[in-house]
């Protein structure tokens, strides 16, 4: 039980991570911006 909960937040605050560093990130073409979820400006 323990090590899931390990995991889970090691998988937790990689995800946040990488959501930070998408958040806001153009294509690799530039003419299109994804929107960004509510819940990573929240976490800005």
């Amino acid at each position: 039980m323990k090590l899931d909960k390990t995991i889970a937040k090691a998988v937790a605050a990689a995800s946040i991570t990488m959501a930070k560093k998408a958040c806001g990130a153009a294509s690799m073409y530039g003419f299109h911006q994804p929107k960004e979820p509510k819940a990573v400006a929240k976490i800005k």
